[in-house]
């Protein structure tokens, strides 16, 4: 039993939170043995966790129907310049998640970066994003390859997993310190890792799988989106109203949308917001409608705005409209397509008036005071409600 004493020096306030994070942190340094060495922390079993998600039973293995995908392991002996005696031995596993493997089951179709629709798969992976070392089956540290050796990008690196498991008798290859939390592996361990494990031909060939899984799945999402803007384009010939005039406040209050998202764009990628405004009005171009994401908790459920020479409609993922209706258990690519149709019909009626005028201010104070309440509130109760289908009916009969 351990106990902590004046444990002033602690990031989490609280003792849920503190609790919270030991469970998971000693569940994945102590995985090896806690089968065998039952733990708790505040009366909370410590589950075991892979951080490679390869072993059944530990914990997120089966979280859903996605599942890692284990590479051949590869085992190397470390020898002695002078005698040529093996010393030691390092266990190297490799471990490959599809491009959907970090997304709650109703966002399987958005391969986009961020938490927003995340699984908890990935506060667990983000922790081990690099080459994690154990030693003697003891989670150590976590390691990014050297600088010379391989670029690292911590949001599509997420998707591979390596596992270097050392005896202790090769401590003083890995610099490892006297309180055993850290390592500095040396040269000639990355070159053996290298040429005897194969490490950075399989990092490889995991990064080459994710861009090809990635690549399918942002072509069905984009297929999908287009269905609805492609239906809307097509019934713009049976529109009766004139296009709005572009008047000197349409413009400004396009060009300060844009120069919002870009401004955001910057700050999350941390690249030059300039570069980032060209690289919106290329990416705008030719595409006049536009569907997003977004995480606004309290917000409406929607929202339409002129951004540069686009229109974009906006799902507010915290709503829940986006996850019972939009991306709920029954939707489907047609049903989400006919409610983006819906509210591209409510939005632009909205931004076709003009910035400022009583009809807009009008739409704003609906939307915001009294169609989402509504909604929301409406939604919270059907919940409740037991829904017989009619399918089901039937099978009773």
């Amino acid at each position: 039993m351990i106990i902590w004493e004046r444990a002033d020096r602690l990031d989490y306030k609280t003792q849920k939170a503190l609790r919270d994070n030991l469970v998971t942190q000693l569940g994945v340094t102590y995985r090896n043995f806690l089968q065998a060495t039952p733990m708790t922390v505040d009366e909370v079993v410590v589950e075991p966790c892979d951080p490679l998600f390869l072993t059944p039973g530990f914990r997120h293995y089966d979280l859903d129907e996605d599942r890692a995908v284990g590479l051949d392991p590869a085992v190397v002996d470390v020898t002695d310049k002078s005698t040529k005696q093996v010393i030691g031995r390092m266990r190297i596993r490799y471990a490959r998640m599809p491009a959907t493997f970090f997304r709650i089951p109703e966002q399987k179709h958005n391969n986009k970066a961020g938490k927003t629709g995340a699984n908890a798969r990935l506060d667990v992976a983000d922790a081990n994003n690099g080459v994690i070392f154990l030693r003697n089956g003891r989670q150590i540290d976590v390691v990014r390859p050297p600088r010379g050796m391989a670029s690292f990008n911590a949001t599509t690196d997420r998707f591979w997993a390596v596992e270097v498991d050392f005896d202790a008798s090769l401590d003083d290859y890995f610099a490892i310190t006297t309180s055993k939390q850290q390592i500095k592996p040396s040269e000639s361990i990355w070159d053996s890792l290298d040429q005897k494990a194969k490490l950075w031909v399989n990092i490889g060939t995991m990064r080459t799988e994710y861009k090809k899984e990635a690549e399918v799945v942002k072509v069905k999402a984009e297929e999908r989106k287009k269905a609805s803007l492609e239906a809307i384009e097509n019934a713009k010939k049976f529109k009766t109203t004139k296009p709005p005039a572009d008047t000197p406040k349409r413009q400004q209050e396009a060009k300060r949308n844009q120069d919002r998202e870009a401004k955001r764009r910057a700050a999350a990628s941390g690249v030059d917001p300039a570069t980032v405004e060209r690289e919106l009005a290329a990416e705008q171009q030719g595409k006049p409608l536009k569907v997003e994401t977004e995480d606004l908790p309290g917000a409406p459920f929607f929202r339409c705005v002129q951004r540069g020479g686009q229109r974009v409609l906006l799902m507010n993922a915290s709503s829940p409209f986006y996850t019972d209706v939009y991306a709920g258990p029954d939707s489907s690519v047609r049903s989400r397509a006919g409610i983006e149709i819906l509210l591209f019909a409510l939005g632009e009626a909205e931004i076709d008036l003009e910035p400022e005028s009583e009809r807009r201010h009008f739409y704003e104070r609906e939307r915001a005071s009294v169609w989402s309440p509504y909604v929301e509130d409406a939604l919270r109760s059907l919940r409740t409600i037991t829904i017989v289908d009619s399918n089901e009916e039937d099978s009773a009969a």
